[in-house]
């Protein structure tokens, strides 16, 4: 690999893997170069937010699509038998919203680790407060 001082696409994109880790896709909304052992999918904008099909890939489970006996690959072809529900641009941005803060907590961890935290503070001081909670008095 190289440096290049150019871009392959500019706009928000999915990136797919067509060898090896098929699952592992990438969302991108900077511009980008691939290499050739990836996709990049051109989206839509009018109809479709680039975010919304990421979400929506990643629910596939693309790799049940592998087409090889060895290292799991994707075709053309077969991505583009996979179909994609398209609700309003608003439903959209709604489930995006969604997915993004349960992605946030899920995986950033200056996120994610101190509300689990404060979760399980939470939790403990319920469960003590209950199991030092007695009917009758003790003297």
């Amino acid at each position: 690999m190289t440096y290049i001082d150019t871009y392959a696409y500019d706009k928000p994109s999915v990136l797919i893997p067509r060898k090896g880790s098929i699952d592992k896709l990438y969302y991108v909304d900077t511009p980008f170069w691939t290499v050739d052992t990836i996709f990049y999918t051109e989206i839509n904008t009018n109809i479709v937010l680039a975010k919304y099909v990421y979400y929506w890939l990643k629910k596939e489970h693309l790799g049940r699509l592998n087409t090889a006996g060895g290292v799991p690959s994707l075709t053309q072809a077969v991505l583009n038998r996979v179909k994609i529900a398209i609700p309003t641009i608003e439903e959209q941005e709604r489930i995006v919203s969604v997915l993004d803060r349960f992605d946030k907590l899920c995986n950033d961890i200056s996120e994610g680790l101190p509300a689990e935290i404060n979760a399980r503070q939470k939790q403990y001081e319920y469960y003590r407060d209950k199991l030092l909670t007695f009917k009758e008095k003790i003297s």
